[in-house]
């Protein structure tokens, strides 16, 4: 299970941070890059047919994202082969850009994908040497080092990337200063002015074929860059913002990375928040709250986690055991009981809070999903599998009422009650079992090993509907049977910051069940059966 110090989660506060392999899982989304991304293609195939010279300067935020715009469009192009095919894909960037079509939905064309690739060189201008491919350094000299690399090709393809233009260096190369002259003159007018002739100069001879896209978070600059080089060449240069993410997409990219790089949940975080710290990272995400600012909300909740006493309701994975021999002794090995629900003759059902995924999945998959899941092991004897395999109607409607009373799933707010009811409900059950003593299940289907399910399915989509039928809300994966869907936590669901709201929302309701039949009811048959499945579950909660 989670750890219950609350010390708050990894996340990278600025792009840079992603250089690090703590943040090696970290998830770039780009669907809400589109717009930009079109623009880079309608940009680039001037200057690949025409060997025109093209200025795209992006202003955004801080901590809106244009260095990881930067890094994902330098890696993603040297991630593709120069030569050869490639798969399309659109989580890759340079896909986006040089495969041919516009728009998130449209196809893209491996072959021009590749073209592209092999006529074109990508240079960053910057002071991270981790991003691999072509780097020149971020300082004044950088204009001379990149028209020495461009001249010495000048039937290449080039693209320019240049982060963090603000700085100085973009301008001081290109008027050629001293730091102390620039320094005293690097905001007049004439200034910005013989920068700009001089660039468009280059632009014309010794940078021709060049793209340049320039990012930067200060809008006068902005301003006074696309005024002066528009003043020299019109249309060299367009200016455009940085495309935001709304706040659903934002909660995406906060909850999915939160989920990915750590080993408790973006729910588990909202769980054990007070309402003060709940309603503030719904204001984060639902604001113009820049992502390390939001992640920053996520880690302020755990960090000031307030919740006491029980554990909330959390998701159910039932695991139903059809089993020749029940040994009771293995309850306890596979991991800390929660809950015994009942234990009487063939019939046996407990609840495991933590310790059950940790002997299968490495430690931050198992804390993961034990900080959302929990597991109930229902492990039935053969008076059952008897009766499901029979064609008696009597034995099937016996079945089907035991599989429908299994749906129930009690929380740790029930009352004892109610707990008690369900237990003599669940024994009478078993006690009032139709006769199996004269019914033979064939030896040979507990010899079948993982293909007993071709004996037990037909049974069960017969008396369990919607058994082994797709349902949305786990991604490619298929459970035996689904109670209740899971839902990708959402705080802003909840339409507002009220609290009581927000709680409502974020409750977790998924409840699946899981089949399988085993012949020796032991810890070493139920591990290797869960290794089979749980990565699945991992998958579910950390990337949606």
């Amino acid at each position: 299970m989670a750890s219950t110090s609350y010390q708050g989660i990894i996340f990278p506060d600025r792009a840079e941070s992603l250089r690090e392999a703590t943040y090696a899982s970290y998830r770039v989304f780009l669907d809400f890059w589109q717009p930009l991304a079109d623009q880079l293609r309608a940009f680039y195939e001037p200057v690949k047919d025409r060997g025109v010279t093209r200025v795209l300067l992006v202003y955004g935020p801080q901590g809106g994202g244009k260095t990881m715009f930067a890094r994902k469009l330098a890696s993603d192009f040297e991630n593709t082969p120069p030569t050869g095919s490639v798969e399309p894909t659109r989580e890759n960037l340079w896909h986006r850009i040089s495969g041919g079509t516009y728009g998130s939905g449209a196809r893209l064309d491996g072959g021009l994908i590749i073209s592209a690739r092999a006529a074109t060189s990508v240079i960053s201008v910057t002071d991270d040497q981790t991003l691999g491919g072509v780097v020149i350094q971020d300082d004044k000299d950088w204009l001379a080092n990149l028209v020495s690399r461009v001249e010495g090709d000048p039937i290449r393809r080039w693209i320019i990337l240049l982060d963090n233009a603000e700085r100085g260096h973009f301008i001081q190369a290109l008027v050629d200063l001293p730091d102390v002259e620039f320094i005293r003159t690097r905001d007049q007018p004439e200034t910005a002015f013989l920068a700009a002739q001089r660039f468009v100069g280059y632009a014309r001879t010794k940078l021709r074929g060049c793209m340049f896209v320039v990012l930067t978070n200060s809008l006068p600059f902005a301003q006074t860059v696309d005024n002066a080089i528009n003043s020299q060449h019109s249309g060299m240069l367009v200016r455009t913002d940085l495309p935001l993410p709304g706040a659903t997409e934002k909660e995406i990219v906060v909850r999915v990375n939160t989920n990915r790089l750590n080993k408790i949940s973006y729910w588990y975080c909202l769980d054990r928040a007070g309402p003060t710290e709940k309603s503030a990272v719904y204001t984060a995400l639902s604001g113009a709250e820049t992502f390390p600012g939001s992640f920053a909300a996520v880690d302020t909740a755990i960090r000031s986690s307030t919740r006491t006493g029980r554990r909330a309701k959390t998701c159910l994975l039932t695991l139903i055991v059809l089993t020749k021999n029940l040994d009771l002794s293995q309850i306890p090995a596979i991991g800390r009981v929660w809950r015994d629900e009942v234990s009487h003759q063939w019939l046996s059902i407990v609840n495991y809070d933590e310790g059950w995924a940790s002997l299968i999945l490495p430690t931050r998959d198992a804390e993961l999903l034990e900080s959302e899941w929990m597991l109930r092991v229902v492990a039935v004897g053969e008076p059952f599998s008897k009766s499901l395999l029979s064609e008696d109607l009597t034995h099937q409607q016996s079945c089907r009422g035991l599989l429908e009373s299994l749906k129930r799933a009690f929380g740790p707010g029930t009352h004892q009650s109610t707990l008690d009811a369900n237990r003599e409900e669940l024994t009478r059950v078993v006690d009032n079992w139709p006769d199996t003593s004269q019914m033979n299940i064939d030896a040979t289907f507990w010899q079948l090993g993982q293909r007993r399910s071709v004996a037990y399915e037909p049974a069960l989509t017969r008396i369990l509907p919607g058994y082994n039928q797709t349902r949305q809300g786990f991604l490619s994966y298929r459970p035996d049977f689904i109670s209740s869907t899971y839902k990708p936590c959402s705080i802003l669901a909840a339409g507002s910051d009220d609290i009581n709201q927000i709680n409502d929302v974020i409750k977790r309701e998924a409840h699946v069940f899981e089949f399988t039949a085993m012949d020796q009811f032991n810890l070493n048959n139920v591990s290797t059966y869960l290794r089979q499945k749980l990565p699945n579950y991992v998958e579910v909660v950390r990337e949606q």
